[in-house]
């Protein structure tokens, strides 16, 4: 299942986060891109599939 996920970085320092796609497989293990912390999922949503990206499917991206 595709999933839309809220991912904020696991270093309590750190307020980054993340908008990403992918099975919930795919969303664990990324490093932030701020400090190389873990991020993890705090909220998924299913993704609709015309909203996929191309590739590659796992892409976070800094969340508004």
């Amino acid at each position: 299942m595709l999933l839309l996920a809220l991912l904020e970085c696991s270093n309590p320092r750190c307020e980054a986060a993340y908008e990403g796609y992918g099975t919930a497989a795919e969303l664990r293990g990324i490093p932030c891109e701020e400090c190389g912390h873990e991020i993890e999922a705090v909220a998924y949503a299913e993704a609709d599939r015309a909203s996929e990206p191309v590739a590659p499917r796992v892409q976070p991206r800094r969340a508004a």
